[in-house]
């Protein structure tokens, strides 16, 4: 029963192509049957520019779905660009939605009006415990909201020794953050889910993105602020393939991708029937659209309206009558693409026979062929190309070529320029490519594709050296890549096949290596710090029986020569007093005067050569093991190896870590 319900309602506006498959499926993302700790937060909408990610996402809001569902829907309204959290929750209260009660949807949106200035009536606040008055707290009166006191476990009263303070947070970016929360519903006041949808995150700065990841986003988690937010954002890339500026802070881990598609051909042909075109005229809307909404809208508008080529129509009806039905097949085939490009054509028509096939298409007596850069493409009217698709009722050969033209003509929308395309085909099935293995993987090509690279950001996604065909065009590049037989599928991707097996086994012996080097250092790690502390017990066993543990002599210190000084100085002092007693006046003065120098110079050496023998005589106990000259020694050398093997440690989980990150990066 519930299953037929969730059917019913994504039944298409009028106005919108049919996506209720895909409908069902995001919504199935919404975390609205339990929200816990490990629910989805952040739902990654991704898709080719002007797939109809934001058309697809009025039509979840719109929908009988929502109106169910307690469900708030709030879409930033700016002008030009967010570049601070009051403008923030500013544009917030621009657009706020409660399709189950549009009363109250008003309500949240002046509320959140209200708390871009940073202040919050205690009165009204769903978390009125945290913010109320100190007044309240003394006089102990109850709850103004106790339903939001209970869903996070308080009692009915305020305990009267609380600490109550006024205002948020404990800065203004946290005050901020904390009021924007408390402008949002609890779950327990009847709102499911709080989604967040962010149509263009690139027009929100830098800085706003850093306080909703630092003070949002963990506020909103667990704490007095906790609620069941999510964040729905439209993208041009899969999450990993984003730029970690667009990080979510602790919400990375539950990051879903959901890649939306053009509209089917089924979808594009009944909305084309419920805007009254005929059954080829609706055919033909999805040859010109590819299934882009808008697009659509516009070959619609074209085919409706009142300029049609009548003559063009005529002549192929002539052309078209006097083919076989084999004939008819190739030449609905020529009329898929906007553009022939014989460089390309194989790719719809097969290896090997685009030339046969644009001979016989030139040869055409009367057809309204348009040749171009001198025969380097070709392009047919649209409305030739559409009686000649339509000419057709069923044909094996048509559909083959059907399904190998739709990703080429994917990829000609996503990289129009001719020039561009042929240095894609180099890269197709690659995933990430090394900056400094050009030369490696593309050979003499190396520095055509790096220059290619460096200056189409728009079709690589970049990790520092690392480049990654946009996930946009990965599927059909590839496609068409394998339908030209491209040098780059049949040559260069089994190359770098074998260059990343190899890179492999490389990092894989490297990290393993790194891991018993590691597991050995950690293993002497635990040995220094299991003897440094048997070490730190005898010192102090020492010093609380009263035995002194001197102190390190500075180094060298024990080598000091101060002693062989004074026993020359004292040697002297004796040959100068001889020599002074011996000899008659002034002679005797110079003797004397030596004795008297040898005896000052000796003073001054006394401090050191006490030191020095002191230190002596500490390096020779320190040679007596457990005295405590040789435990405070090994004390010091042990206080030294383990910083040195702690060292060696960070060094090597370092990397390990950086190993483990090269491996992320896959060739293919």
């Amino acid at each position: 029963m519930a299953e037929n319900t969730q059917e019913s309602a994504f039944i298409a506006p009028e106005n919108l192509i049919s996506r209720s498959e895909e409908l069902d499926r995001f919504a199935s993302l919404l975390p609205l049957e339990e929200f816990g700790v490990y629910a989805t937060r952040i739902i990654n909408l991704w898709g080719e520019k002007q797939v109809g990610k934001s058309t697809f996402l009025m039509a979840l809001r719109e929908s009988s779905f929502m109106e169910r569902k307690k469900i708030v829907w709030i879409s930033p309204k700016y002008e030009t660009s967010i570049d601070n959290p009051q403008e923030f929750i500013s544009a917030c209260s621009q657009e706020v939605r409660f399709p189950n009660n549009p009363q109250r949807g008003v309500s949240l949106a002046q509320r959140l009006e209200d708390a871009q200035k940073g202040k919050v009536d205690p009165i009204l606040s769903d978390d009125s415990l945290l913010i109320t008055r100190s007044s309240i707290a003394t006089k102990k009166q109850p709850y103004v909201n106790a339903a939001a006191a209970a869903s996070v476990g308080r009692t009915s009263f305020l305990k009267e020794d609380m600490d109550v303070s006024v205002g948020f947070g404990n800065n203004r970016a946290g005050n901020q953050a904390e009021a924007f929360l408390d402008a949002l519903p609890l779950q327990s006041m009847g709102t499911d889910l709080i989604v967040l949808h962010l149509s263009d995150p690139t027009t929100v700065s830098g800085s706003v993105r850093e306080w909703f990841r630092n003070y949002v986003v963990p506020a909103a988690t667990k704490g007095p602020y906790r609620r069941n937010l999510v964040v729905i954002v439209e993208s041009s890339e899969p999450f990993y393939l984003q730029d970690p500026e667009e990080s979510w802070g602790e919400w990375d881990e539950f990051v879903v991708d959901f890649e939306l598609h053009p509209a089917s051909i089924e979808s594009v042909i009944s909305f084309a029937h419920r805007e009254n075109l005929s059954q080829e005229d609706s055919r033909f809307v999805f040859v010109r659209s590819l299934g882009y909404p808008a697009a659509a809208v516009q070959a619609i508008d074209r085919l409706k309206s009142d300029y049609r080529d009548v003559s063009c129509r005529d002549t192929a009806e002539a052309i078209i009558s006097r083919l076989t039905e084999d004939e008819k097949a190739k030449l609905a085939i020529c009329s898929l693409p906007d553009t022939i490009h014989t460089e390309e054509f194989d790719a719809i028509v097969g290896p090997a026979n685009s030339r046969e096939t644009i001979h016989w298409l030139t040869s055409i007596s009367d057809i309204p062929l348009q040749v171009m850069e001198e025969g380097e493409s070709y392009s047919l009217p649209d409305e030739f190309r559409l009686k000649a698709i339509s000419s057709i009722s069923e044909s094996s050969e048509f559909r083959s070529a059907e399904s190998r033209w739709l990703p080429y003509a994917r990829l000609l929308r996503n990289a129009p320029n001719l020039s561009d395309r042929s240095k894609l085909y180099y890269v197709a099935g690659l995933k990430w490519i090394d900056g400094d293995r050009y030369k490696d993987l593309f050979e003499e090509r190396a520095e055509d594709i790096s220059n290619f690279i460096e200056a189409n950001g728009n079709l690589f996604a970049k990790r520092k050296k690392y480049a990654h065909t946009s996930k946009r065009i990965q599927s059909d590049l590839l496609a068409t890549a394998k339908n030209l037989r491209h040098r780059g599928v049949e040559v260069t991707k089994p190359r770098v096949e074998f260059i990343w097996r190899q890179r492999q086994e490389s990092l894989g012996e490297r990290i393993e290596d790194l891991e018993k080097s590691l597991k050995l250092v950690q293993e002497r790690l635990q040995d220094l710090q299991t003897r440094y502390s048997q070490v730190s017990i005898l010192l102090k066993r020492f010093q609380a029986n009263g035995t002194p543990v001197p102190s390190t002599p500075a180094k060298g210190l024990e080598k000091g020569k101060n002693g062989i000084y004074m026993s020359l100085l004292i040697s002297f002092f004796f040959i100068a007093a001889i020599y002074g007693t011996s000899q008659e006046p002034p002679l005797n003065v110079i003797g004397f005067l030596g004795a008297f120098a040898s005896i000052v110079v000796s003073l001054f050496l006394i401090p050191g050569w006490q030191l020095q023998r002191a230190a002596k005589e500490s390096v020779k106990r320190s040679m007596v093991k457990n005295s405590p000259e040789y435990l405070r020694k090994e004390n010091a050398d042990l206080i030294q190896q383990i910083q040195e093997n702690e060292s060696a440690y960070d060094e090597l989980r370092r990397e390990i870590t950086i190993a483990k990150k090269e491996l992320y990066f896959e060739y293919v």
